[in-house]
C-alpha cells in the first residue's frame, strides 16, 4: 500500500451514510474525489453535462467498487436553462453536500455558454453563480464546497467586460473565472449563513489539458500529460481537499490547500484566503447578479 492510499485509510473518515452530489464528477479531480467517496462508503450523485461520459465513468468505478451507490444527474453548468432543471431537481434529492467542481480550462477562441457568455466565465463563474442563487435558499446546514485555483492570489480584475465577452487571453480567463468564484465565496461568508467552505487543488496532472473543448496543439496535450505528472500530484492527491471537507469536521468558511511549497502540491491543510480573494467582492457580486437577472428575464428557464 503506498503513502496516499495509506492517507485515505486513516485520514479519511467513513462516509456511509452520506449523499454527496458532485458536479464535474466524470473526469479529473470531481472523477477521483468519486471514488474515494464510494470507498469510504458514500452515495455519489454525478452531475455531469454528458450522460454518456458520465455513464462510463460510472462503470469505471463500479468496475473496482461493485457495490458503490451512483446516480446520474444531468447538468450543463454553461446553460441556463439546465442549470435551473438541476436546481428544481435537487431540492427534491436528501443529500449532505454540493461539490461544485465543473469547469473547463482552455477552450477554442471565441466560444461562449449556450446564453451567450464567454465559455469560460459563463460556465466557470456565472454558471456557478447562477446555481447557487437559485438553491441557496434551501441548503440548509448542507456543506456547499468551492472548487478554486492557486492562480486566483496574483489575478488582477480592473474592470468587469469579460463578463460579458472575451477581453483577454484564453488563460487569464480562467484565472478570472477562479478568481470570482474565490471572492463570491468571500461576499457569501459575510453575506450569508450557509455552511460554504472553498478549496484549491494546487497544480496537477488532469485530462483537463487533454479535454475535446481544449484549444491546446495536440502534440502540446501529449506532451503536457506526459511531463507534468513528474512535477505536480495526481489528480487522487489533488481531490482530498474537496474529500476532507465533507467527510471531516471543520469551522464553517474554512479554505483548504496544499500543504507542499507555494502550494502546488501535497497533503490538504488549512490555509489563509489571501487579500485578492476578497477585493471587490461586492460590486461583483452586484455586477454578477444584474447580468444573469437580465439574462433570465429573457430565457425560458
Amino acid at each position: 500500500m503506498n503513502k496516499l492510499e495509506k492517507y485515505i485509510n486513516n485520514s479519511i473518515s467513513n462516509c456511509t451514510n452520506k449523499t454527496i452530489i458532485i458536479t464535474g464528477a466524470n473526469s479529473g479531480i470531481g472523477f477521483e474525489a468519486m471514488k474515494i467517496f464510494v470507498q469510504k462508503g458514500a452515495k455519489v450523485i454525478m452531475a455531469c453535462r454528458s450522460f454518456e461520459r458520465a455513464n462510463n465513468a460510472k462503470e469505471k468505478v463500479l468496475s473496482s467498487f461493485p457495490n458503490a451507490k451512483i446516480d446520474i444527474l444531468e447538468y450543463d453548468q454553461a446553460s441556463f436553462v439546465s442549470i435551473k432543471k438541476f436546481s428544481e431537481t435537487i431540492k427534491n434529492i436528501n443529500f449532505d453536500a454540493l461539490i461544485c467542481n465543473a469547469g473547463i480550462f482552455h477552450p477554442k477562441k471565441g466560444k461562449t455558454t449556450k446564453d451567450s457568455f464567454p465559455l469560460t466565465v459563463g460556465t466557470n463563474y456565472l454558471g456557478l453563480f447562477y446555481l447557487i442563487e437559485n438553491i441557496k435558499d434551501f441548503l440548509g446546514k448542507r456543506k456547499l464546497i468551492f472548487v478554486s485555483s492557486i492562480t486566483y492570489a496574483h489575478c488582477k480584475i480592473k474592470e468587469y467586460d469579460f463578463l460579458r465577452k472575451e477581453t483577454t487571453s484564453i488563460f487569464k480567463q480562467y484565472s478570472i473565472s477562479k478568481t470570482c468564484i474565490t471572492r463570491y465565496f468571500a461576499y457569501l461568508k459575510n453575506n450569508s449563513d450557509l455552511n460554504i467552505y472553498l478549496m484549491h487543488p494546487g497544480v496537477s496532472a488532469t485530462n483537463i489539458f487533454a479535454s475535446k473543448t481544449s484549444s491546446y496543439k495536440q502534440w502540446f496535450k501529449k506532451l503536457a500529460m506526459a511531463i507534468l505528472p513528474l512535477f505536480v500530484h495526481s489528480p487522487k492527491k489533488a481531490s482530498l481537499g474537496m474529500v476532507k471537507l465533507v467527510s471531516e469536521t471543520y469551522p464553517n468558511h474554512t479554505f483548504l490547500g496544499p500543504r507542499g511549497l507555494f502550494q502546488i502540491s501535497g497533503y490538504p491543510r488549512v490555509v489563509k484566503l489571501k487579500k485578492n480573494g476578497y477585493l471587490n467582492n461586492e460590486l461583483l457580486y452586484k455586477k454578477s447578479k444584474e447580468l444573469v437577472t437580465e439574462v433570465e428575464n429573457n430565457v425560458k428557464c
